[in-house]
């Protein structure tokens, strides 16, 4: 029992826990718990193993006998049974984990994952990562700052919590500080002109992008998830205002039907205002 309850636990799912429920303030509650519940436990059980002498069932039926304490006994036997169920399946899980972990199985994972190219053989096959190896001083332009910053723009409106607002405001203006600071500025290519690339090294304060990265390169802007967003964001930091507040006034009826008809043509309404058939 002290095994599956202190083994894996401690180290996979109390850290998370803790960061979850309060940081200190859970700890603390943590170890009066353990002290008002978990010792006087301990204590018995350390007393009814020395006076009984015996497994868990003998032992009770020794101290106690003619009683149905007999049964408590065989339930802690039958306990770590049960547990074992599961705590097999998350040691297999950690070891798996670990084995990826120490082999970079993870950076090569093809679910999605695109990790960093690990030959030249593979180079320019994927999708590949901005950031090469940890640490180095680049940003992505693509698939993190759009939403980052509205989602702080967001997360800054809808807490209750002042300290976490004051923090949140604090990275929102740090970020689009630097997201204006690294727009471009071109007057012989227009169409450059206001836009962001897919990344940017702020190392040595230059437009980033990978050569190896299928489909994009360096000279990749996106109009739709760079630049629709980043621009929308500084927009409401300008305006002061959130994305829930401002989408409770929007009516998207008259727009929808013209987008439907567009994009959405392999779906006909059965007149009930719900998505109907296929055609």
């Amino acid at each position: 029992m002290a095994g599956s309850a202190i083994g894996l636990g401690n180290i996979w799912r109390f850290p998370y826990l803790v960061g979850q429920n309060g940081g200190a303030a859970f700890v603390i509650v943590y170890i009066l718990a353990c002290a008002v519940l978990a010792l006087p436990m301990f204590f018995a059980e350390s007393i009814i193993g020395r006076r009984g002498r015996g497994n868990t069932f003998g032992a009770m039926e020794r101290l106690a006998p003619g009683t149905r304490w007999k049964w408590v006994g065989l339930l802690t036997v039958l306990t770590p049974i049960i547990l074992l169920g599961y705590y097999s399946v998350v040691g297999g899980w950690s070891v798996d984990y670990l084995w990826k972990a120490c082999t970079g199985a993870f950076a090569n994972d093809p679910r999605g994952l695109f990790g960093s190219f690990k030959s030249n053989a593979t180079y320019g096959g994927a999708e590949g990562p901005i950031i090469q190896n940890n640490g180095d001083p680049c940003v992505d332009n693509l698939y993190t700052q759009p939403f980052a910053l509205l989602g702080l723009t967001e997360a800054a409106r809808a807490t209750s919590n002042d300290a976490n607002r004051k923090e949140y405001e604090t990275y929102l203006r740090k970020l689009t500080d630097f997201i204006v600071k690294t727009q471009q500025v071109s007057d012989v290519c227009l169409e450059f002109d206001g836009v962001w690339f897919r990344a940017f090294d702020y190392g040595k304060w230059e437009t980033y992008g990978s050569d190896g990265d299928l489909e994009w390169g360096v000279w990749t802007t996106e109009s739709g998830w760079t630049e629709a967003w980043l621009n929308s964001g500084i927009s409401m930091k300008i305006e002061n205002a959130c994305l829930w507040d401002l989408s409770k006034s929007v009516d998207l009826t008259d727009d929808f039907a013209v987008v439907k008809e567009l994009m959405l043509k392999e779906i006909v309404d059965d007149g009930s205002g719900n998505a109907g058939a296929e055609r």
